[in-house]
């Protein structure tokens, strides 16, 4: 507000002037007063007849016939015009009335609006008012039609609204925010917006005094919505935990046959280098009793390395199983623990069916180089 506005608002407090239909006029103000506050070049309708001032407000931006005017100019008018020339307004109907930044939030408001609804279109060709269209994610397709009609208000209520509009600009940052969650946050604020309309069962207009109550709906949905989005690279952790368990017990096994089938190639490479000489006897069974040593040795080894990994990998599907309590979510928590259960059991069920398919190639190698051997002597191949 400039100084020669605070000027007229402080005259027009002491009655230096009052309204005549459209007319602000002057009462016993000097004409060079009159001309210093009201000059022509700014006010064209400014004129100064008979000892009276007289303006036509239209074209004074701080002067009205009433709320619904002051209302209309705001909207119609960009707010980077407003400036702060609506801390304080005359109106013919109710004198000085304190704005503060109302026109500032009221213009956030209606940008919002803008911003989250999926169709809108006029009243009618002589209001201001806008019908906003709302359409809803879900299955049905629902659409919501709210009206943004200050025409419809009572001037009563219009001046409640001023004293109790709340700031939107928290939430208008978070619409206008361009990052990759964009989307999702006006959907998350529509369908907050929706929600709370329904629960109170309160009109769009009221809804602007409300800008708290719809910020924590609106942080609360949200959240739920981060938590999920989240525990989408938590499964990916949760599968990629579960495959790197499996490749690594998988190259166990791969390498226990390895070094189980080189056993009875070990004993019939000792078998075949025997001579006349029945002490190379000796070398066969020593060769046997070695791989036999070596396939136990793996074994062994092989057994706790599966375990270790397992006891890991089931450790981290524990934590993951806990971290679930946190989400609010219920349809996500119940199909996250669905997962991890799953994954729990597949590390238990693979680390046993490794185990004993170690187990039987073991049995089997021992069986393998036992008939060899015991077939040899008695045939005596050796």
């Amino acid at each position: 507000m400039d100084k020669l506005q605070c000027e007229i608002i402080e005259c027009y407090a002491k009655g230096a002037f009052n309204f005549e239909g459209n007319y602000f006029t002057s009462v016993d103000l000097s004409k060079e007063k009159f001309n210093i506050l009201f000059p022509i070049d700014i006010y064209p309708s400014s004129d100064f007849t008979d000892g009276i001032g007289t303006v036509d407000i239209e074209d004074i931006n701080f002067i009205f016939k009433d709320f619904h005017t002051l209302i209309e100019y705001i909207e119609y008018n960009d707010l980077k015009i407003i400036g702060n020339s609506y801390n304080k307004v005359i109106l013919d109907s109710d004198g000085i009335i304190e704005l503060g930044e109302f026109a500032q939030h009221y213009k956030e408001w209606i940008q919002i609006f803008d911003e989250i609804a999926d169709h809108q279109y006029p009243v009618n060709d002589l209001s201001s008012g806008r019908n906003y269209i709302f359409i809803e994610k879900n299955d049905d397709k629902n659409s919501t039609v709210l009206s943004m009609n200050i025409d419809n208000v009572s001037e009563k209520d219009i001046y409640k609204l001023i004293k109790s509009i709340s700031s939107p600009k928290l939430l208008l940052k978070s619409c206008l925010q361009k990052d990759a969650h964009q989307g999702e946050k006006r959907a998350t604020l529509k369908s907050s917006l929706l929600k709370m309309i329904r629960n109170k069962n309160i009109s769009l207009i009221e809804i602007l005094s409300l800008g708290e109550t719809l910020l924590n709906t609106f942080h609360k949905n949200y959240e739920t919505y981060l938590r999920s989005f989240s525990f989408e690279d938590f499964i990916k952790d949760l599968e990629d935990d579960v495959g790197d368990f499996i490749s690594k017990v998988e190259e166990q096994i791969q390498g226990f046959y390895v070094q189980a089938l080189a056993v009875p190639g070990a004993v019939i490479l000792a078998s075949a280098f025997r001579g006349a000489d029945k002490g190379i006897s000796v070398a066969l069974l020593f060769s046997t009793v070695l791989a036999l040593t070596i396939v136990f040795s793996s074994l062994k080894s092989k057994t706790k390395f599966i375990t270790r990994v397992a006891d890991n990998t089931l450790t981290k599907l524990s934590i993951y199983k806990k971290r679930t309590a946190d989400i609010k979510n219920t349809f996500a928590q119940q199909t996250i623990l669905e997962k991890i259960n799953a994954a729990i059991k597949s590390v238990e069920d693979t680390a046993e069916d490794c185990k004993r398919e170690i187990q039987k190639l073991k049995n089997f190698i021992i069986v393998l180089v036992s008939t060899y051997v015991i077939v040899a002597i008695l045939f005596e191949k050796i």
